[in-house]
């Protein structure tokens, strides 16, 4: 992992990924599974509502070694209480539609993402990252030095998810790769990730509906398509899914 500083209007914080699965962390010490939802893929357990069978609502690809999980080509790295995080390896000849997997019926790249692109009809006006950086990270693809990103301003985004018709409409014909972005602290900076996409993921229907367990925490969430979405979460201090298998206090 190479860390790169930049002074923009803030420090801002370049990450380059080059992470594998073997890095995931979501998995908790015995298998979190029903009998309808697979959670194993070899030596990896992932919590419910991850997993890799029909009855999992967040379904993952097990990888063909067994070694890991994917979405369609990408690999997933890590899972966290609100955002799946996604390589998205650099690939020169990567059109619009191959990111179709990443925008499913329970997860799609947040408003914190910027895809790096070329070819466009109407390119924006430019990164809020250094040219140069992006430059020698997309060397291999020999760029005309007109990289667009989308969205170019990732601060004014209303919305807390891209959609698969937005990214469409930048008519854009190649999608280089992505920078995942996150906020580090008040005057600090902005963490951003080369190579990486963050997905935010929820189940279907608000939280009225009582679907978490004891001792956890429901947040709505309001989904691209206009319907209630939903996260649960244990309490501090407990430690479980939150959703099917109970929030246990954690031993002092």
């Amino acid at each position: 992992m190479v860390m790169i500083s930049y002074k923009l209007n803030l420090v801002l914080i370049i990450i380059l990924i080059g992470g594998s699965f073997n890095d995931l962390r979501v998995s908790s010490a015995a298998a979190n599974l029903t009998e309808t939802c697979n959670g194993i893929c070899g030596g990896l357990t992932l919590s419910y509502p991850f997993g890799f069978s029909l009855g999992c609502p967040i379904q993952f690809n097990c990888s063909a070694a067994g070694q890991g999980a994917k979405i369609g080509e990408f690999p997933v790295q890590n899972v966290t209480e609100n955002s799946i995080l996604v390589g998205v390896p650099t690939n020169c000849t990567r059109k619009i539609e191959d990111m179709t997997p990443l925008f499913g019926k329970q997860f799609t790249p947040s408003s914190e993402n910027s895809f790096l692109m070329e070819n466009c009809v109407n390119p924006t006006n430019g990164c809020s990252i250094n040219q140069r950086f992006l430059d020698k990270q997309l060397k291999s693809c020999e760029s005309t030095g007109n990289i667009s990103c989308f969205p170019s301003d990732t601060s004014s985004k209303s919305s807390e998810f891209l959609s698969m018709k937005e990214l469409t409409n930048s008519s854009c014909r190649l999608l280089y790769t992505s920078i995942a972005l996150e906020s580090v602290g008040v005057n600090v900076g902005i963490a951003v990730e080369f190579e990486r996409v963050r997905l935010g993921w929820w189940l279907m229907g608000g939280c009225e509906n009582g679907t978490c367990v004891v001792n956890a925490n429901c947040t709505d969430v309001y989904t691209p398509d206009g319907y209630a979405g939903h996260r649960c979460s244990c309490l501090e201090g407990y430690h479980g899914d939150g959703y099917i298998n109970p929030c246990l206090k954690l031993r002092g």
